[in-house]
């Protein structure tokens, strides 16, 4: 059934693909190539990664007849499954067709890739087959923090298993690699030969495999295995040798549990395409679960950009995937957050962005603790999971005084700080930070109740003026719109020289304008009373 959702193109085949596991994955682009991309470790964000270290920066392969020597260079066509991908090579000059299909299994750290070549003639053919893979072992984003930095990778051939064991100078990081089949040579080439080398200090590897006859009409078939581990050797080989005596059991497996996604949270309607739509929002939600046992299991924002974990893309995100039915993925990412947090603040605040090393880039936007009060209490009305909402509680008590104290300094229900829009010197009182306070209190509130605690009316009611509050302070009666912030005129006047730089580095006359029309605003302004604004200061 699954190959139903089989998705076809022969177009836009340089569009990046991830093929997803929820301990590894492999980004590169649909024309199966492996060029360098992203930003965040700059031109290292492809290619095979298995959190917090990467792997490797992709492979390729090479097929020779006679005097032909063809390097698969760009695939003519691209397939996805729901959690697989196939690459289909035309070539025409030597009568085959080749077809590389790959997919992560569930909870190792490795991935399977097949190549199947096709003998469309009556004739037999003689080939070689070469593999090339090239090594990047290194760091996830904000390694240096930790102290940890990239070394160069180490590469040898073991004759006696007959791997590729790759190693980083620096780390215990490493990478197996080989086949089902034994090599008849290898070699560790110092460039790839039929491409530039990729950024990085990696190391390449080429498994070879000559006179491989493919009679007419008929078609040979070779699978290749990759592990990685940033704990041993050890580890890395075990899976390596699991994934080789297991990968047909492990893709049905895969296949099972998404037959089983398909039914969770089972919505169908007469048009088929909108059912299939829904499935693969599933599926996609399925390839963003990211599983590190240092840190935690979770659902991660992005790939390839953003595989780490956000505290507020998962206060919009999992409102997504409850729906399906994913109760435990959705606890445990909300665990993974608050432990997070825990560890890094101490005093109920939630982090806005961790990475896959536990290093934390911002200890968190005021908005995103009260999305997370507000999320635990909408995923119990799911769930009716008491433990876990006995487990959230403390940190949630924590949360609300954060909020409440140290973050509302004026006393007026409204919290202070950087909400969702984070632009230099709007940590103001902010309309987004006001709505989902709160939405907090309310969910708060509610919590007391069911857990038989008093209180709950104190709440209730400060949640009551709040509303009232948003409703009227924030309400700008002549433009007919809520006002995007509220601050002190004197609080706006020394943030002006901020905002009106954001102007001159975009040469945008038209926001100098607005910002020189609010400090008129400011300056005939009340000193020391809020004043609400609504001009689009994020945009």
């Amino acid at each position: 059934m699954l190959d139903s959702y089989k998705i076809s193109k022969s177009h836009r085949l340089d569009d990046p693909y991830v093929c997803a596991g929820d301990r590894i994955y492999l980004v590169g682009t649909q024309d199966g190539l492996f060029p360098d991309m992203g930003g965040h470790v700059p031109e290292e964000m492809g290619g095979l990664w298995d959190h917090p270290i990467k792997l490797a920066d992709g492979f390729w392969a090479v097929i020779k007849e006679g005097e032909y020597q063809r390097f698969l260079k760009k695939a003519s066509m691209y397939i996805t499954g729901p959690f697989y991908q196939e690459f289909v090579y035309n070539l025409k000059g030597n009568d085959l067709i080749v077809k590389r299909k790959q997919f992560c299994p569930d909870g190792i750290e490795g991935i399977v890739i097949n190549y199947e070549i096709k003998n469309i003639t009556n004739n037999d053919k003689k080939i070689t087959f070469e593999l090339l893979l090239r090594t990047d072992l290194r760091p996830v984003w904000l390694a240096e923090k930790l102290n940890i930095f990239d070394g160069d990778d180490l590469l040898e051939y073991r004759e006696d298993v007959g791997v590729f064991i790759g190693r980083d100078e620096k780390n215990p990081w490493y990478i197996v690699w080989g086949s089902d089949k034994k090599a008849d040579d290898w070699e560790i080439p110092d460039k790839l030969g039929y491409i530039e080398n990729t950024n990085g200090n990696g190391a390449n590897g080429k498994l070879i495999y000559k006179n491989i006859e493919i009679k007419g009409k008929s078609t040979y078939s070779i699978n290749f295995f990759i592990s990685g581990s940033y704990v041993s050797e050890q580890k890395a080989l075990k899976d390596f040798n699991f994934i080789k005596d297991n990968h047909d059991k492990l893709f049905e497996e895969k296949s099972n549990r998404y037959m089983e996604l398909i039914k969770s949270g089972n919505i169908r309607v007469p048009d088929e395409r909108i059912n299939q739509a829904i499935d693969w929002v599933k599926f996609n939600y399925d390839w963003l679960i990211r599983d590190v046992p240092d840190i935690g299991r979770g659902l991660g924002a992005g790939i390839p950009e953003y595989p780490w974990w956000f505290g507020c893309d998962n206060g919009y995100a999992l409102l997504g995937l409850l729906p399906t039915g994913r109760f435990d993925e959705i606890e445990d990412t909300l665990r993974l957050l608050k432990n997070v947090s825990e560890k890094e603040n101490g005093n109920g605040r939630i982090i806005h962005e961790v990475s896959t090393n536990g290093v934390v880039f911002n200890k968190g936007n005021t908005q995103e603790t009260a999305q997370f009060i507000k999320l635990v209490w909408q995923v119990f009305q799911w769930t009716g999971n008491v433990n876990f909402l006995k487990e959230m509680f403390p940190f949630i008590e924590k949360s609300i005084n954060w909020l409440l104290n140290d973050m509302d300094k004026d006393d007026d229900l409204l919290p202070e700080g950087y909400g969702i829009i984070e632009i230099e010197g709007l940590n103001c009182e902010n309309i987004d930070t006001a709505v989902f306070t709160q939405r907090a209190l309310e969910a708060y509130a509610e919590m007391l109740d069911y857990l038989k605690i008093e209180g709950s009316e104190i709440w209730r009611e400060k949640a009551g003026l709040l509303k009232d509050k948003i409703n009227t302070d924030f309400w700008k009666e002549e433009d007919n719109t809520f006002a995007d912030f509220m601050a002190k005129p004197e609080e706006f006047i020394d943030r002006y020289d901020i905002f009106k730089n954001r102007g001159f580095y975009s040469n945008d006359d038209e926001f100098i304008n607005i910002i020189e029309k609010l400090k008129g605003e400011a300056i005939d302004a009340e000193p020391g009373r809020d004043k609400s604004f609504n001009e689009k200061l994020g945009y």
